[in-house]
């Protein structure tokens, strides 16, 4: 009777963290401006880069969706600017509570063949 109890208070257990785990990690996104100031310099259209810089913001606040719908827009209006698609894998790169691989390696094989080619102001030459 004793391993029983034990078995099912395990599998409770279990199950509990299993639904309560991906709400940890979604934090609603607030007010913008409350993030703070992020300076990162790309080479994109410069009509961009404030918008970029928020959403690196935002990334790095764990605001994952709201940081992937900015990149989404910010390589919609540059699809030449290679770090919005950079910015858009990152926001599924969750090495803090994911193993390696996983969600991560599909979503760069997706977006790897939609990156535009190269310039010479994306490789600095």
């Amino acid at each position: 009777m004793k391993l029983l109890t034990f078995i099912s208070t395990v599998l409770l257990a279990g199950v509990c963290a299993a639904f309560a785990a991906p709400g940890q990690h979604e934090h609603p996104a607030g007010d913008v401006s409350k993030l703070g100031q992020v300076s990162f310099s790309v080479s994109c259209d410069p009509s961009v880069q404030p918008q970029f810089s928020s959403a690196v913001a935002m990334l790095h606040s764990f605001w994952f969706e709201k940081a992937s719908d900015t990149f989404t827009a910010v390589a919609d209006k540059d699809p030449s600017c290679g770090m919005a698609y950079w910015g858009i894998a990152m926001t599924h790169y969750h090495q803090i509570w994911e193993a390696r691989g996983g969600r991560w390696v599909v979503v760069l094989r997706q977006i790897t063949p939609v990156l535009p080619p190269k310039t010479e102001a994306s490789t600095g030459k």
